[in-house]
Parts: C-alpha cells; sequence; structure tokens
C-alpha cells in the first residue's frame, strides 16, 4: 500500500506502480470544476483517486470514471474505492475496456480527460504481457487513435492533460492536427542541467493564453527541489 498525505492506495496487483509519472500530471493539472472526469489507462486509480482529491475541493457533484484494459487493475482501483475518503458527491466507476471500445459504446462528454499513456513504439517489449500492454502502444493504444477519441470525447470546454516524454508528446501533438489548442505546457527534468525528460501537456477546444511552466524534480544534492514539494504538497507526506 502506498500511503499519500489524506488517503492510501493499493497498487500491488497493477500492471504499473504508483511512480512519479501519474503524481506529477494529477499535481499539475490546473484546478477547475469538472463535473466528468475520464482516466485513460487508469491502473490502480492513482490519477483519478488524486484528482478526486483535488476537485473535492469544490463539494461538486462529480463523476469520475477510469478505464484499463488489465483485470488486476480494476479489480485493484475499485478495491481502493472501499478506502477512498471521497464524500456523497463524488461518484466512481472503473471498467475494464480499452477507451476504444468505451467510446464507441458510451459517446459521453467530459470537462476533463487525462492520461498517462502507454508510449513505447518499435522498442524492446518487457517480459510480462501485462507490462507490455500498459507501456507499449503498438496494439492497444496508438497516439493517432488517442487523439481521434479524445477530439470524440471532449466536451466545448472540456479540458485534456497527458503526461509523455519530449519525443513522443512531439508526436502525439503532431497527430492531433490542430483539432485542440495546446494551451498548458509544462517541461519536467529529474535535476539541474539535465535535458528534459517528461513533458506534461494541457489542450481544450478554446484557445487561451499559453502557460507555460519548468520543473526541477531533484536539486544538485539529491534532495526533492522546492519546487517540486510545493507542487505535490496535497499528496507526499
Amino acid at each position: 500500500m502506498f500511503h499519500f498525505k489524506h488517503f492510501s492506495l493499493y497498487h500491488e496487483h497493477s500492471t504499473l506502480k504508483i511512480g512519479t509519472d501519474s503524481v506529477l500530471l494529477a499535481a499539475a493539472v490546473p484546478l477547475k470544476p469538472a463535473h466528468h472526469v475520464l482516466d485513460i489507462g487508469c491502473g490502480c486509480g492513482i490519477i483519478a483517486y488524486s484528482l478526486a482529491w483535488r476537485l473535492s475541493a469544490f463539494k461538486e457533484e462529480q463523476h469520475i470514471t477510469g478505464l484499463d484494459i488489465d483485470e488486476a487493475s480494476i479489480l485493484e482501483a475499485r478495491h481502493n474505492l472501499e478506502i477512498f475518503p471521497s464524500y456523497q458527491g463524488q461518484h466512481f466507476l472503473f471498467e475494464q475496456c480499452s477507451v476504444q471500445q468505451w467510446a464507441a459504446h458510451h459517446p459521453d462528454s467530459y470537462d476533463l480527460i487525462v492520461t498517462n499513456p502507454p508510449y513505447f513504439g518499435d522498442s524492446l517489449k518487457p517480459d510480462r504481457a501485462d507490462r507490455q500492454l500498459s507501456k507499449h502502444r503498438d496494439s492497444t493504444l496508438s497516439f493517432s487513435d488517442l487523439a481521434d477519441i479524445v477530439c470524440q470525447l471532449l466536451s466545448a470546454d472540456g479540458r485534456f492533460f497527458l503526461i509523455l516524454p519530449p519525443e513522443e508528446m512531439a508526436q502525439f501533438h503532431r497527430e492531433l492536427n490542430s483539432r485542440l489548442h495546446r494551451n498548458f505546457l509544462m517541461e519536467i527534468t529529474s535535476t539541474p542541467g539535465k535535458p528534459v525528460s517528461r513533458i506534461v501537456a494541457g489542450y481544450s477546444r478554446n484557445k487561451e493564453e499559453m502557460i507555460k511552466q519548468s520543473l526541477t524534480i531533484h536539486s544538485a544534492n539529491g534532495t526533492f527541489s522546492e519546487e517540486y514539494r510545493r507542487l505535490t504538497r496535497e499528496f507526499y507526506l
């Protein structure tokens, strides 16, 4: 079990354990009311639950849906619902299916869509099949499919956020082909002087003033930087 400041989550059986990328994405999303939220590739529910905790500040009706193709991950996400401190107006649904299947049968619209997607392409595959599905986009969720589905499911005033390495983010941005406007960009480095290793990007149908930020996770002495502590202060002990 992973213990955050205000809640804990089981993640032992999910394909990917709770890690920096998911927490960064959940923490980086600028906070605005969202009544319908979709987490694509939810795993144990780390991003969905982290966003739910932040959104609880509005005390409004919220419907949060998590999708994953891995059965163990969905079972663990549902298990976590038993221990997550939600309030009466928050409703969670975790379903084992691909987002392609979901979009075909549930043509809903979402105020907020988030994903920490599989991004390896033709690189070496891991030994475990479940980890291959969660990390590799070859046959599960291409950037083209992801771009099409987000454009289909995003509400008129909705926002979409994802985290990717720089090269893969550039590929995804090309797949969008200007169908959405990029209004948020956070470039992340591991330590001072290192190249950018991750990017959090935010999109919407409406063109807004661009918010561009940078973040270094560790200081020169190896401890967490003050800016990283500040960004994730709602989560980490």
